[in-house]
């Protein structure tokens, strides 16, 4: 027996391999009853690595099915309708991950929705990218049970007066061209592009329902959000501009803004990239690092300083490092790009402590993680309003059956002051990747993206409103001001130790 990758194996190596008997009965399958806690499950799993295994009686689905045929699922005797993580310490619940015998054709296996019922899940225990998994090999159809579709709920909307932004990650919103030769770099059909193009829209206008600010990642081209937003006009009555600069992302892929003209006028753009002590690999011809030291990030935050109905406002776009590679491996690359946007904020907010700047953007992180924390946490300058949606409905992700908040909306005390209502539009990580190919009207809100959809409305011309208490969560109003309030009072403090340090 050998281990290959992780994945226990026979080996002929210098090993005569007999056959003694064929076509014998299959012995009865293992009945899965994984523990919650990851490092015990991992145990759980090991013992029974190759061995014939079953989910008993109906599994609802967790995680919906994704491109490789492969979902995630909990015993429905659990009582567990969805596994909320919002730190790495938080077990990750007790998911069975599932795998159809093929992955090349998903012909034969349910395109599932989180809260889909399976039944008759049978197959091997096998181990795959760090993780154990079923295959489904039953020789009798799983019966599947689609739970109901939503129907899409018009999205707040900004009054006179008011202004909405919103956090749109656009899941590699690429074009025909291959440019950079990397087989990593997804490459469009014209006929792929235009019903990506069409579904995008549909999310930029009816689904969020043509917010003023809109933070985009995964784009790779200027002219490509041009194209987004000469489609999304029939919607909205506007065009979209478009604030993007060129990043040293290796596959192409950028963050930029999406702005109302009538109502926002751009000042200014940059982007910000730091050299750091951590071997990241990245190469940025924009910056020359010292020995020992490596450009921070593939896709700097974008700075966008604008005039929002006459008041001026600085946006930053983000899209952080992924955890490709393991997140332990990867944590400490995200938190020095949290601290790089904490100390930019800082250093804003001590020069003008009503200075209104926003920090928005995918963050490949959870909602209590160290990085989050680090620019939103109880020493960080700005304040995460999606902390206001009610915890079952606070994730904008799913991955192994784990619903979790990696997007986010952070502002400064004095912009938090004005949100009147804060939300995220559940239209996408819910549903199969087979949804991105549904043009029909009743599939059209529906995985437009991978990433479900932040948005929240402020109270933006006039005096701010007092704290939070028009959220429609409700129940902080006193932290924004009490947190307003030590920000204001340690923002000097903060800037002399980062300048001395």
């Amino acid at each position: 027996m050998i281990e290959f990758f992780g994945l226990t194996e026979i080996s002929d190596d210098g090993v005569e391999v007999v056959i003694e008997a064929r076509n014998q009965a299959l012995p009865e399958p293992v009945v899965l009853d994984p523990p919650p806690d990851w490092a015990a499950a991992q145990r759980y799993y090991e013992a029974l690595e190759g061995m014939r295994v079953s989910v008993p009686g109906t599994a609802v689905v967790v995680g919906p099915t994704y491109t490789s045929c492969g979902l995630a699922v909990v015993r429905a005797d659990s009582g567990i309708e969805r596994i909320m993580r919002h730190r790495l310490e938080d077990p990750p619940g007790p998911v069975i991950l599932v795998l159809h015998h093929t992955n090349v054709r998903c012909d034969g296996f349910p395109l599932a929705a989180t809260g889909d019922r399976l039944a008759g899940l049978v197959g091997p225990l096998t181990y795959q990218f760090d993780e154990f998994r079923l295959v489904q090999q039953n020789d009798r159809p799983l019966e599947w049970q689609p739970a109901a579709r939503p129907a899409l709920s018009p999205p707040p909307t900004a009054a006179a007066g008011q202004i909405s932004v919103a956090s749109y990650n656009l899941e590699n919103y690429f074009d025909t061209i291959h440019d950079t030769g990397l087989d990593s770099e997804p490459v469009r059909t014209a006929a792929e592009m235009a019903v990506q193009r069409v579904k995008l829209a549909y999310g930029l206008g009816p689904v969020l329902g043509c917010p003023t600010l809109v933070g985009v990642q995964e784009v790779e081209k200027s002219v490509l959000l041009e194209e987004l937003a000469d489609e999304a006009a029939a919607y909205c009555g506007f065009t979209y501009a478009v604030a993007h600069l060129e990043s040293a992302d290796a596959r192409g892929i950028d963050v930029a803004l999406l702005y109302d003209p009538r109502r926002a006028e751009l000042l200014e753009m940059q982007l910000h990239q730091r050299c750091v002590r951590l071997e990241t690999g990245i190469r940025d011809p924009q910056i020359r690092c010292p020995p020992g030291e490596w450009p921070l990030s593939s896709r700097p935050p974008l700075q966008v300083d604008l005039l929002v109905d006459g008041r001026p406002l600085t946006l930053f776009v983000n899209h952080f490092k992924s955890k490709l590679g393991g997140e332990l491996a990867t944590m400490p690359q995200r938190l020095a790009q949290a601290e790089l946007l904490a100390g930019l904020a800082l250093e804003m907010l001590a020069a003008d402590p009503e200075a209104a700047v926003i920090v928005l953007g995918d963050f490949n992180d959870y909602f209590l993680s160290p990085p989050m924390l680090a620019m939103a946490g109880s020493n960080g300058p700005l304040i995460n309003v999606l902390a206001e949606v009610p915890e079952q409905f606070r994730y904008s992700f799913i991955y192994n059956g784990a619903s979790q908040l990696i997007d986010g909306l952070l502002f400064s005390p004095s912009v938090a002051s004005r949100v009147a209502a804060v939300t995220i539009l559940h239209v996408n990580a819910d549903f199969p990747f087979s949804y991105k190919e549904d043009i029909i009207p009743a599939g059209m809100p529906f995985r437009s993206a991978d990433h479900d959809l932040p948005l929240a409305i402020l109270n933006w011309s006039g005096e701010g409103v007092a704290g939070p208490a028009a959220l429609d969560a409700g129940g902080r109003s006193w932290l924004v001001w009490l947190i307003g309030g030590l920000v204001v009072v340690s923002l000097a403090a903060a800037v002399w130790r980062r300048r001395r340090s």
